[in-house]
């Protein structure tokens, strides 16, 4: 019986596609519209339909890179670094950051989808529209494989950014000591900050967590107030608590250069007098945590063809849109700032008294790995904490693991926090859908969102289709300059069609700053009031789909809107669910103005989404008591 032979255009672009009539179906890669009559099949949308099999089936594949062998020996095993800790667990490939390092895993994931949802009793002409070479080369192999007639029809970018072009060609042997030799220069400043009071601490509870989200009145005064802990620096003071600080510096508005942070470290140290004990993580740059980390990155690229040969041997047609993340981890910019994080992590940790309890700010980067190994390593107590401050989006896949990775038991295993402190019902039970052991789950209140139960604020919740001439907007940015960059081009697009006098009060990431003046044509109010001050001055709200502020307007009940690009999965916290409307054009957002918001049919409550005690009780537990809840 011979097959049957069916003509398919995978559309892998924006824009409508030409000549439908060609094709017996058309695969929309990076869209999200879906017409069965007419042939048009969305990979994303029906991906969402049933997402945990193809979610699972992700995470399993990453498990099997590490675990599959070569001369007898696994990935895992030829990356050894220490005596129980493995290079794997810092790399991206493991990390899974797919909305900001990593942008080929959602190709991945769509990949796998479209192979599984191939024929086997069909044969295919597959025509590839697409700028994106990597997928290319996987589908062409993948053709291959079938027995398909595959054709290629590249799509031209336009590139203006010639200095990002010219990077992309530089060999990544050359990339991470020129990376190395900018950062050192950069942050050479805070060499010793703080080293001699961390040195003599007498304090057994230390924090991890970056230096910026600080409060600018407060820092200005020499009293370290970070949004990220808000009120718990001021609780442990209550109590007597005496604490250790290590921050990551990254620039930031408030503190643009390395000697301005310094400064302000300082000032936090001589104001709290050993009550408190702050440094930063490059506090602890020396000639020889430098040369240990050179030695090691050498070693560790001799070793990357024996493991490209096994990652190749177990990923097939995906090798390729594995292929760059794999070079740059062991290689290039990624394997040396993980390697040096991890020394100078080891070095932080060899002069710190011994601790009892250690808390971190947990999001799953590869620094966090070398990071807990170094405090184990180096003798520290068994009550790690990983704290996630907000909440997680369902493919935010850092969050996210195999449940066989959770398996202690095994040689150069994935190293694990103690306990990760979960801040509500929604964060504990994803962790708990995805086989997180529950023992390791401890409650605590929501640090971030406690100003929804001091009723600072009323909210004045207007049905949209009520307000008639004048409409502000809060813009909430995005930590990616291309995801910030695309959500004002959709407002300047909605603006065009929307006759109502709209306002924007623009509230910018601390990471990614927004420029009022490349906007001329919006009525733009910056902004770097927190979010709740803000609530009052507007009616609407609209965020990017990976930025967590979107929850700090959710749970107080004002309208919020969320911007998505299609060609991404969907990163956002929210669903539709939820009650928030999304969208993907100017056209679609203008609608919003004139017809309403979906959010203002029901009020949330910040209550049923997170842990809230002004009080801090669960945390006063777990961190003054000297009790671990369970």
């Amino acid at each position: 019986m011979s097959l049957l032979r069916k003509k398919i255009l995978v559309w892998d672009t924006i824009g409508d596609v030409v000549d439908i009539e060609e094709y017996d179906i058309i695969i929309l890669w990076q869209s999200y519209k879906h017409d069965i009559k007419n042939n048009l099949i969305s990979i994303p949308r029906l991906i969402n339909d049933d997402p945990d099999k193809i979610k699972k089936q992700y995470l399993s594949f990453i498990y099997k890179l590490g675990e599959n062998t070569k001369k007898g020996k696994r990935v895992v095993d030829h990356l050894e670094v220490s005596c129980d800790f493995s290079f794997w667990w810092m790399t991206l490939l493991t990390e899974k950051c797919n909305y900001a390092k990593s942008p080929q895993i959602d190709n991945i994931v769509k990949f796998m989808f479209f192979k599984s949802w191939l024929d086997i009793d069909t044969l295919y002409d597959i025509e590839l529209a697409s700028p994106n070479n990597k997928l290319n080369l996987a589908i062409s192999e993948l053709s291959i494989v079938k027995k398909y007639n595959y054709k290629w029809k590249r799509i031209k970018t336009i590139d203006l950014n010639i200095l990002k072009k010219v990077y992309k060609y530089i060999p990544n042997l050359i990339k991470a000591p020129i990376w190395l030799i900018g950062y050192l220069k950069d942050n050479w400043h805070l060499r010793g900050a703080g080293i001699d009071g961390w040195k003599k601490s007498e304090a057994t509870l230390s924090f991890v967590s970056y230096f910026f989200n600080l409060d600018s009145e407060e820092s200005n005064k020499s009293n370290y107030s970070s949004r990220y802990w808000t009120k718990l620096p001021e609780m442990l003071g209550k109590y007597g608590i005496k604490s250790n600080w290590l921050h990551i510096y990254v620039p930031g508005v408030i503190y643009p250069l390395s000697y301005n942070a310094r400064a302000m470290v300082d000032g936090f140290n001589d104001k709290n007098l050993g009550k408190q004990n702050h440094v930063f993580l490059q506090s602890f740059i020396t000639t020889s945590v430098i040369l240990k980390t050179i030695y090691i990155w050498i070693a560790i690229t001799l070793k990357y063809k024996v493991v490209k040969s096994c990652i190749r041997y177990e990923s097939g047609e995906l090798w390729w849109l594995l292929e760059d993340d794999l070079k740059s981890s062991l290689l290039g910019v990624e394997a040396i700032r993980n390697l040096f994080f991890h020394k100078l992590f080891c070095e932080s940790m060899r002069l710190l008294p011994p601790q009892k309890k250690g808390v971190y700010l947990q999001e799953n980067q590869g620094w966090e790995s070398g990071f807990i190994d170094a405090w184990k390593v180096n003798g520290h107590g068994d009550n790690l904490i990983g704290m996630p401050h907000s909440t997680l989006s369902y493919w935010d896949l850092r969050f996210y693991f195999d449940i066989r990775t959770y398996n202690r038991t095994v040689k150069f295993s994935k190293p694990l926090p103690n306990y990760v402190a979960v801040n509500g019902e929604n964060t504990r039970g994803k962790y708990l859908s995805w086989g997180y052991p529950k023992s390791d789950l401890i409650k605590v209140e929501a640090l971030r969102y406690l100003n929804v139960i001091e009723n600072k604020y009323k909210i004045d919740i207007r049905e949209m289709s009520k307000i008639y001439n004048n409409i502000n907007v809060l813009v909430l940015g995005d930590y990616m300059k291309s995801n910030t960059d695309n959500l004002m081009k959709l407002l300047q697009e909605a603006n065009c069609l929307i006759k109502e006098n709209v306002k924007y009060i623009v509230k910018s990431h601390p990471m990614c700053p927004i420029d009022e003046n490349n906007y001329p044509d919006l009525d733009i109010k910056i902004t770097n009031k927190l979010i709740h001050t803000l609530l009052d001055e507007c009616d609407i709200a609209i965020a990017s789909m990976s930025t967590s502020a979107s929850i700090d307007v959710y749970i107080t009940g004002k309208p919020i809107v969320i911007f998505f690009d299609e060609r991404t999965l969907k990163l956002s916290p929210l669903t539709e669910d939820d009650g928030v409307d999304f969208v993907s054009s100017g056209d679609d957002f203008a609608k919003i103005i004139r017809g309403g918001a979906k959010a203002t049919a029901k009020k949330r409550q910040g209550e049923n989404y997170f842990y809230l005690d002004e009080n801090l009780t669960r945390w006063r537990e777990l961190l003054v008591d000297d009790y671990i809840i369970k």
